[in-house]
């Protein structure tokens, strides 16, 4: 019998919904460890500019909503309740994971333009894509994220929290910029 893959989950599941996010996070990452890899095998061919491609629509759409996700709604919601525990390690955590968002983006804007390249069959040499840093760098992201943030959201939020972040999760997603 084939499997169908589980259906993602939904705003009205926003921890949930950020947990697959994570997900879909690592696997661009994978993918963009393989496209270095495939540049040093076979240069910016066909299947090089698709996964190019691929990789920078998910980062420049999905995972910019989701650092607004985390940044906007998700972790002042959480500061709130870590204030009032005294949890003082979420926050200094939350703080340094909006650094680390600062960081990856800067990583991301020094990809764009060799993804650009590869998207267009320009050559690139596997060892200008700064894929390794990225990637790990994300890794290392959500691995704190899913370890230590979302077990003490699902401790602390009520249902209404979680209503108002998936409403705002929503609302970021169905008003796109120009």
């Amino acid at each position: 019998m084939i499997q169908l893959p589980e259906t993602a989950p939904g705003f009205d599941d926003p921890l949930g919904l950020l947990a697959a996010c994570h997900g879909r996070i690592q696997a661009q990452c994978e993918l963009l460890l393989r496209l270095q890899a495939h540049l040093g095998q076979f240069g910016s061919d066909i299947q090089a500019s698709q996964a190019a491609r691929r990789i920078r629509q998910y980062f420049t759409t999905a995972g910019r909503h989701h650092h607004e996700d985390e940044e906007q709604d998700f972790f002042p919601m959480l500061a709130a309740y870590a204030r009032t525990q005294q949890r003082t390690e979420i926050l200094t955590l939350m703080d340094a994971l909006r650094q680390e968002h600062a960081r990856l983006d800067l990583l991301w804007e020094a990809l764009v333009p060799q993804l650009e390249r590869i998207i267009a069959g320009d050559y690139v040499a596997p060892d200008c894509l700064p894929a390794v840093d990225f990637s790990q760098s994300n890794r290392d992201h959500v691995q704190q994220e899913n370890t230590l943030i979302l077990p003490f959201a699902h401790e602390v939020l009520s249902p209404e929290d979680l209503r108002q972040l998936g409403s705002a999760m929503a609302a970021r997603r169905s008003n796109p910029r120009t």
